[in-house]
């Protein structure tokens, strides 16, 4: 988290000088709970990221994860889950990001900066104070 808070002060100081500096911080709330397993296992099948036997490594990580809720010892039917990486892996982090990649893209095309890290992500853009007016 360091580097990337560093990344963004770097960017935005270094225009500083001469340009203005629009910057977004988003923080987005539960985001790991809502990667869909079907559409991250297509986005790496469409895309050849990965395959073969990592593939398999990938769904067997995600597929038959269940939950269930106790309260006051008493605990409820396990659910199985069709959204969500592990908070607490490292494979989480890593899986919500290519999850989100496309996102990060399309703000690249259209010309701004963008830093991410887990589900923290930063939009800048730099323009020229007179283009404000």
């Amino acid at each position: 988290m360091e580097t990337a808070v560093l990344k963004v002060i770097t960017y935005v100081l270094h225009a500083a000088d001469r340009e203005v500096t629009l910057l977004c911080m988003l923080d987005l709330s539960a985001t790991f709970d809502t990667v869909n397993h079907d559409v991250l296992i297509d986005h790496f099948r469409q895309s050849s990221i990965i395959w073969g036997l990592a593939l398999s490594w990938i769904k067997s990580f995600l597929r038959d994860q269940t939950q269930s809720v106790s309260i006051a010892e008493q605990l409820s039917t396990s659910s199985i889950l069709t959204s969500g990486v592990p908070h607490d892996s490292v494979l989480g982090p890593i899986l919500f990001l290519i999850y989100c990649a496309d996102v990060i893209a399309i703000a690249g095309r259209h010309g701004l900066g963008v830093n991410s890290y887990a589900d923290n992500s930063q939009l800048y853009f730099h323009a020229d104070p007179g283009c404000l007016v």
